[in-house]
């Protein structure tokens, strides 16, 4: 019998599922799940500081070819709790999706 990781069947976004700090501080990551499409970035927050930008939308399209009106924007901490928020964050946008 061929045991199968929790993330492939899944239908939440886990943890496991987004990329390290030490990646997002080079470059945008993006992901989908249920066709809701996200894009995370590292960008500077009002004060200066580093932030996660957060970028959520449903349907088929890409981030280049989504208008940024159809987006919810949503600004985390640049931390690992920052990354957990947006699990929990993008887990709720797949809840109200469905």
């Amino acid at each position: 019998m061929i045991a199968i990781k929790e993330e492939y069947i899944s239908s939440s976004i886990l943890r496991s599922d987004l990329l390290p700090l030490s990646f997002l501080s080079m470059s945008p990551y993006t992901g989908s799940k249920n066709g809701l499409r996200f894009r995370i970035e590292k960008a500077e927050g009002e004060d200066g500081q580093n932030i996660l930008c957060c970028r959520s939308w449903i349907g088929k399209l890409s981030y280049g070819h989504t208008d940024p009106s159809e987006m919810d924007k949503k600004d985390f901490p640049f931390s690992e709790e920052g990354l957990d928020a947006i699990v929990t964050y993008l887990n709720e946008r797949l809840g109200d999706h469905r």
